[in-house]
Protein backbone atom coordinates (compact mmCIF):
# COMPACT_ATOMS: atom_id res chain seq x y z
CA UNK A 1 0.00 0.00 0.00
CA UNK A 2 1.36 3.45 -0.52
CA UNK A 3 1.13 5.95 2.09
CA UNK A 4 0.82 9.60 1.02
CA UNK A 5 3.71 12.05 2.69
CA UNK A 6 3.21 15.71 2.94
CA UNK A 7 6.09 17.71 3.07
CA UNK A 8 6.07 20.85 5.34
CA UNK A 9 9.20 22.50 4.20
CA UNK A 10 7.15 22.81 0.54
CA UNK A 11 3.40 22.57 1.47
CA UNK A 12 3.27 20.22 -0.94
CA UNK A 13 2.86 16.42 -1.38
CA UNK A 14 5.54 14.08 -1.99
CA UNK A 15 6.45 10.71 -3.45
CA UNK A 16 4.45 8.42 -1.53
CA UNK A 17 5.95 5.23 0.68
CA UNK A 18 5.60 1.62 0.29
CA UNK A 19 3.85 -0.04 3.77
CA UNK A 20 4.44 -3.21 3.77
CA UNK A 21 1.11 -5.61 5.69
CA UNK A 22 2.67 -6.62 9.14
CA UNK A 23 1.09 -8.13 12.15
CA UNK A 24 0.76 -4.45 13.68
CA UNK A 25 0.65 -1.15 12.18
CA UNK A 26 0.47 2.49 13.75
CA UNK A 27 -0.93 4.83 12.25
CA UNK A 28 -0.56 8.83 14.05
CA UNK A 29 -2.75 11.92 13.32
CA UNK A 30 -6.19 12.70 13.14
CA UNK A 31 -6.98 12.14 9.35
CA UNK A 32 -7.07 8.46 9.61
CA UNK A 33 -9.82 8.87 11.72
CA UNK A 34 -11.57 11.28 9.96
CA UNK A 35 -13.94 9.48 8.09
CA UNK A 36 -16.05 6.45 9.05
CA UNK A 37 -14.96 4.54 5.98
CA UNK A 38 -11.50 4.85 7.39
CA UNK A 39 -12.45 4.47 11.33
CA UNK A 40 -13.55 0.91 9.97
CA UNK A 41 -9.91 -0.19 8.73
CA UNK A 42 -8.56 -0.21 12.16
CA UNK A 43 -9.30 -2.64 15.38
CA UNK A 44 -7.61 -0.14 17.68
CA UNK A 45 -7.81 3.27 18.11
CA UNK A 46 -6.66 5.77 20.83
CA UNK A 47 -7.21 9.35 20.88
CA UNK A 48 -5.00 11.39 23.17
CA UNK A 49 -6.34 14.79 24.50
CA UNK A 50 -3.53 16.73 26.39
CA UNK A 51 -3.93 19.47 28.27
CA UNK A 52 -3.41 22.79 25.69
CA UNK A 53 0.14 23.91 27.65
CA UNK A 54 1.60 19.69 26.75
CA UNK A 55 0.37 19.81 23.08
CA UNK A 56 2.12 23.45 22.35
CA UNK A 57 4.93 21.81 23.41
CA UNK A 58 4.90 18.83 21.50
CA UNK A 59 3.84 20.46 18.30
CA UNK A 60 6.90 23.65 19.13
CA UNK A 61 9.25 20.54 19.53
CA UNK A 62 8.54 18.53 16.89
CA UNK A 63 8.28 21.79 14.51
CA UNK A 64 11.53 23.02 15.49
CA UNK A 65 13.37 19.37 15.38
CA UNK A 66 11.83 17.53 12.50
CA UNK A 67 10.38 20.36 10.31
CA UNK A 68 13.06 22.83 10.58
CA UNK A 69 10.69 25.44 11.83
CA UNK A 70 11.81 28.34 13.95
CA UNK A 71 10.74 28.85 17.70
CA UNK A 72 8.78 32.08 16.40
Amino acid sequence: MLKPVYDHSTGRRVRPELVEPNDFVIVHGLLPLHSKLARACFDVTVFLDPDEGVRRRWKVQRDTTLRGYTRA
